[in-house]
């Protein structure tokens, strides 16, 4: 419920956090990550490799622009 302008008042009464048991790591397992490096690596690469072929084409579009503009200017 709204409590004067900003304030917000429970319905009910708070309940205690409450830590689980039976969550966790445990004993005489080795936890293991989730995560590939060399499988990321390789697409940090791709995306890199990607991201240098764009802009190698936007320069030559913009120099062949530029080319263009000055062939028909001196003419």
């Amino acid at each position: 419920m709204r409590y004067g302008n900003s304030g917000i008042v429970p319905k009910g009464r708070p309940e205690p956090i409450v830590d689980r048991q039976d969550v966790g790591v445990a004993q005489g397992f080795v936890e293991g990550s989730n995560v590939n490096p060399i499988r990321e690596m390789m697409r940090l690469i791709q995306v890199q490799r990607a991201f240098d072929q764009i802009t190698a084409l936007m320069r030559d579009g913009s120099n062949a622009l530029d080319q263009s503009v000055k062939t028909l200017g001196t003419s």
